[in-house]
C-alpha cells in the first residue's frame, strides 16, 4: 500500500478508524462474494486483494489488533465467514496458479525442443505462442492475488485469539486439507513441472511460498486437533512429503532451526495421533448406521437434527456444509447455524457404544 502522510496519520490516530476499520474490513470481505455483476466472481479478487493490503499494513499496530480480538469476542461467526472466503480464495487462486505453472512449463519444454517444435505447423506455432503470452499475463495476476492470501492467512493463524477459530471443529480439517495439498505440490514428486525460466518475471517465488506454507502448519501445531486433522487425510499427507519439506527447509535454510525442529515435532505428533486413529476407525468399524454421519459416512460426535428435513448429521460437517452453502442439503431449504437442535439421546447412545467398544478392546 503507497503511504501517504495525512492518510496515514489519520489510521494512527482517528478513533472511529481504530474503533470500527477491522470489523469493517472484514464485513466488506465477505460481502463482496455477491454483488449481482456478471463478472463478480472475479471481482472479489481485485476487493479482497486491497482490504489485504489494509489489514497487513494495520497489522503490527497494537490498536488495530485489541480491536480485532474484540471483533472475534464478540461476532466470531464474522470471522469464521471471512476465514471460509479466504481459504475458498486461497485454494482456487493456488490451483489456477500451479496448473498455469505446469502448462508454462510444458510450453517452455516444447519451445526449447527443436526437434518437437519445429515438427509443428507455423499455424500451431502462432496458437502456442498466442497461448504463451495469454497464460503468462494470467499467471502474474493470479500469483500476485495468490501471495496476498497466503500472507493473510500466515498473519491470521500467527494470532493466538484468532488462531482458534481455525481450530473449530468445522474449520480444522479444510485447513489441514488445504496445507496438505500445498504442501505436497510444492515438495512432491511432481514439483519440478512448476519449475519455469524467469520465474522473477512472473513473481513466482517457490521458496517464499513454500516457507508460508510451513510457517501456517508451525502456527497452527500447537494444537492436537490439527495434528489429527491432518493424519486423517489420506489424500494428500504422507511421512515422505513432509520429510522431503524437512530436507529442502534444512538444505536451503528458509526455515531456522527451531521451526524446523517444531515441523519434526509436528510430524511425531501426526504419526502418534494417525496410529490412534486407526485404531479407533478398526474398533468403531460396526458402528450402526444410524450413527454414521450420512454425508461423510463418519461416526458422530455431536449429532444435531436439521429441523426441515429431519435429517440428523455430525454438527462440524453441517456446519462446514453451511459456511458455503446456506441450505438443508436435503431439501435445499435455508437453514442457519442456530437452527442446528441437537440431538442428546443420540450423543448419549453413541457415547455408551464407543466406550463399551473401548472397555471390550483392553
Amino acid at each position: 500500500m503507497r503511504r501517504n502522510t495525512a492518510y496515514q496519520a489519520a489510521f494512527e490516530s482517528h478513533p472511529f478508524l481504530k474503533k470500527y476499520l477491522m470489523r469493517a474490513i472484514f464485513r466488506l470481505y465477505v460481502d463482496v462474494e455477491t454483488t449481482g455483476s456478471s463478472s463478480q466472481f472475479y471481482d472479489k479478487f481485485s476487493s479482497r486483494f486491497y482490504l489485504s493490503d489494509i489489514l497487513m499494513e494495520l497489522w503490527d499496530d497494537q490498536h488495530y489488533r485489541r480491536s480485532l480480538h474484540e471483533l472475534v469476542a464478540v461476532n466470531e461467526r464474522l470471522v469464521l465467514n471471512t476465514i471460509n472466503m479466504l481459504l475458498n480464495d486461497a485454494n482456487w487462486l493456488l490451483d489456477s496458479t500451479l496448473d498455469t505453472l505446469q502448462e508454462l512449463h510444458g510450453l517452455q519444454m516444447m519451445m526449447d525442443n527443436p526437434a518437437e517444435w519445429n515438427s509443428l505447423t507455423q499455424e500451431q506455432q502462432q496458437e502456442k505462442r498466442q497461448r504463451f503470452a495469454e497464460i503468462e499475463k494470467k499467471l502474474k495476476t493470479t500469483l500476485q492475488l495468490a501471495n496476498s492470501s497466503v500472507k493473510v492467512l500466515v498473519a491470521l493463524t500467527g494470532d493466538g485469539n484468532i488462531r482458534k477459530v481455525f481450530l473449530r471443529p468445522e474449520m480444522v480439517e479444510r485447513v489441514a486439507v488445504m496445507l496438505n495439498y500445498y504442501l505436497k505440490q510444492l515438495v512432491g514428486p511432481r514439483c519440478q513441472e512448476l519449475k519455469v525460466k524467469n520465474k522473477e518475471d512472473y513473481g513466482w517465488e517457490p521458496k517464499n511460498l513454500l516457507t508460508d506454507i510451513m510457517r501456517a502448519y508451525l502456527n497452527l501445531a500447537k494444537s492436537d486437533k490439527f495434528a489429527a486433522a491432518i493424519a486423517i487425510d489420506h489424500r494428500s499427507y504422507s511421512e515422505a512429503i513432509f520429510l522431503s519439506a524437512i530436507d529442502k527447509a534444512t538444505r536451503i535454510r528458509f526455515l531456522r532451526p527451531p521451526e524446523i525442529q517444531e515441523f519434526r515435532s509436528l510430524l511425531q505428533e501426526i504419526q502418534k495421533t494417525g496410529k490412534l486413529e486407526e485404531m479407533e476407525a478398526e474398533l468403531f468399524a460396526d458402528a450402526p448406521d444410524e450413527f454414521l454421519d450420512p454425508i461423510m459416512s463418519t461416526l458422530m460426535q455431536d449429532p444435531v437434527t436439521l429441523p426441515a428435513s429431519g435429517m440428523v448429521c455430525d454438527r462440524p460437517v453441517i456446519e462446514r456444509h453451511l459456511l458455503s452453502d446456506p441450505t438443508d442439503p436435503f431439501n435445499r431449504k435455508p437453514l442457519k447455524a442456530e437452527h442446528l437442535i441437537p440431538n442428546v439421546e443420540l450423543q448419549e447412545r453413541i457415547r455408551d457404544y464407543m466406550n463399551s467398544k473401548k472397555a471390550g478392546a483392553r
